[in-house]
């Protein structure tokens, strides 16, 4: 006996069963089984026909079913539109973006959300319009556009038109691009405000919350910490290998540095590559191999490194130039750019502007950047009119330490370099505009002393913040620190930075700046390892030119009357020390004492 065809309430809760379960992001292939057995019992009434028809595609979508979800979707919109006044044509637009992100379909997916916020508008619909900017946000994280996503979550969120399980994944997509723009402790705020209601969260918005949490806690020291969030974000990974959660946590795990399995990680990565190109989920695809690339690397695989990150460049250079420069600072790092023979040119993403500095380094240029808005400052250093092979290598070994250094810190007080790479036969490196002057513009100003002993101390502590990461400037100097609009000084021009303790790169002579090198680099023939004692000499003598007190180099202008005014001039006599061993062990003693004596000062402005 055949079994009777459902009621019209039965198939209504089956149905609002399959929404909830896409909202609750309940695994695609359980949902997909419910659509299936629904599909015949739907019927020809058009609002539910059309819930059916996004839900269905929604899943097609998860299962990685493009096409199939394209063609349910326009056959959504083909009944909506034949209809007046009727409902979903925002939700099938925004769903239609959804899906063409996704694949790197950057053009469709712009076109289908501005009609989807058209549509919202003259539906006079505040949730749809809503709900269009946080697909508009989704749209920017998935091409690395993190400025714009920001934006448009903002806006979404502020609204207060969000659905309840809508506004926890702006929230998340919100923590997911802080950490990329160096908001991190912005970040850990956002998570510590969501604790207690987290706990409802479904499991996929508390893993990503718990590798968000990983990424912000690494950036800002705690190596422990985020260890603990990672183990916690991995018990709630999916039985699925194949699920797409395994490569979000990888990719986590390489970023804080967690791996305890590198060669089962590279397995991992790898299987799950292949699943995203048959997918043809290209953006994510580019991301998980420059993941491995990043792996790679870190196991001194260069050449295979440098394999995966040219074959990053070849899978995004169609779909986003913000990940193929990724990928072209990926390559520059692995290995030689003109081995790839890429055609990329400089043009084709920034508008440059006036020049803002020229040096041995190169030119310095204002420059727009035509994806994100975004002012820029571009350094651009003419490979092809270096004649000598050594000096060229010393460049690109330059740039690699300006995008390594940038991958280990993000601190307000270093400026963000955001990508290094080979344009043509120039080394192009891209970091924030920093609108101010130089300190060394201040020789001689009359600055009262509670304003530079605040330029100081935050300078102290930022390269205290550089030392505990393990970096060394060693070109530190009052050109190489600019005082931004709000007095900040910011330590720019990291080519020459190194890791402590590091071997020193090849080539003769010694790099750096006359008056500002530590003595024992002067003096030895071996030249001695990067130490954060080099920096401390250079701050030591830039103490002396821009804090002199009155009848004896190196004491605070204008304090000598001040109480323990010897510790001070204690600690500036032994950061120039020509023993290194006989200078301060840590900037963190200067530091604090500089904060101590602000203390004491009456703040005045710049005159």
């Amino acid at each position: 006996m055949l079994n009777p065809d459902p009621s019209s309430e039965d198939v209504e809760r089956r149905l609002a069963a399959l929404e909830a379960g896409i909202a609750t992001d309940s695994p695609p292939a359980a949902l997909d089984a419910q659509a299936v057995a629904l599909d015949p019992h739907i019927g020809p009434e058009l609002a539910r026909r059309l819930r059916f028809l996004i839900a269905r595609a929604t899943v097609d979508n998860r299962l990685g079913l493009a096409d199939k979800a394209v063609a349910t979707l326009m056959e959504a919109r083909r009944l909506a539109m034949a209809q007046e006044g009727v409902a979903f044509r925002s939700t099938i637009s925004r769903l239609l973006a959804g899906v063409h992100a996704w694949r790197g379909h950057g053009a469709a997916a712009t076109g289908e959300l501005l009609r989807a916020a058209a549509e919202a508008a003259t539906a006079g619909s505040s949730v749809d319009f809503a709900a269009a900017l946080a697909e508009a946000a989704r749209a920017g994280l998935e091409t690395g556009r993190f400025d714009i996503a920001l934006v448009f979550l903002d806006a979404a969120l502020a609204s207060g038109d969000l659905a309840a399980a809508e506004r926890v994944r702006a929230l998340v997509n919100r923590m997911q691009c802080l950490n990329p723009l160096g908001r991190h402790q912005e970040c850990l705020r956002e998570i510590e405000s969501t604790a207690e209601a987290c706990a409802g969260w479904n499991g996929r918005r508390r893993l990503l919350r718990l590798l968000e949490q990983a990424r912000a806690l690494v950036a800002t020291g705690a190596a422990a910490a985020a260890r603990t969030a990672l183990g916690e974000a991995r018990a709630l990974l999916p039985p699925d290998p194949d699920a797409f959660e395994h490569l979000e946590w990888e990719e986590a795990s390489i970023e804080v540095g967690a791996g305890d399995d590198p060669a089962g990680s590279i397995e991992k990565l790898s299987t799950l590559i292949s699943g995203l190109a048959e997918s043809h989920l290209h953006l994510r695809e580019a991301y998980a191999r420059l993941a491995l690339s990043e792996l790679l690397l870190r196991l001194d695989r260069n050449a295979d490194a440098f394999d995966e990150a040219a074959s990053a460049l070849r899978v995004a250079v169609e779909h986003s130039p913000v990940i193929a420069e990724r990928a072209r600072s990926a390559i520059l790092r692995a290995g030689n750019p003109h081995d790839l023979g890429d055609t990329a040119r400089l043009s084709q993403r920034y508008m440059l502007s006036e020049a803002l500095g020229r040096g041995g380094f190169g030119l310095v240029r204002r420059a727009i950047d035509m994806e994100t808005g975004a002012e820029r400052a571009i350094k651009i250093v003419a490979l092809d009119a270096v004649a000598d092979a050594a000096r060229r290598a010393r460049l690109l070994a330059d740039a690699r330490a300006e995008i390594e250094v940038a991958g280990r810190l993000r601190h307000p007080g270093v400026v963000r370099v955001h990508s290094a790479f080979v344009s043509g036969g120039s080394i192009v490196i891209v970091q924030d505009l920093i609108v101010g002057r130089p300190l060394e513009t201040l020789r001689g100003a009359s600055l009262d002393a509670a304003r530079m002993l605040d330029i100081f101390a935050r300078l102290a502590h930022t390269l205290v913040a550089m030392h505990d990461e393990g970096i060394v400037h060693r070109d530190l100097k009052p050109s190489n620190v600019m005082i931004d609009e709000m007095d900040r000084p910011v330590v720019i021009d990291l080519g020459l930075a190194a890791l402590a303790g590091a071997m020193q790169d090849g080539g003769s002579g010694v790099r750096g700046t006359r008056g500002y090198i530590a003595p024992e680099l002067l003096r030895s023939a071996d030249k001695p390892a990067p130490d954060p004692r080099q920096d401390i000499y250079a701050f030591g003598r830039m103490l002396d030119e821009f804090l002199p007190g009155p009848g004896e180099p190196g004491l605070l202008r204008g304090l000598m009357a001040l109480r323990r005014a010897d510790a001070l001039l204690t600690l500036r006599r032994a950061m120039v020390a020509a023993d290194p061993l006989a200078r301060p062990a840590s900037l963190r003693f200067v530091a604090a004492e500089l904060d101590r004596r602000l203390a004491q000062q009456p703040v005045h402005s710049v005159r």
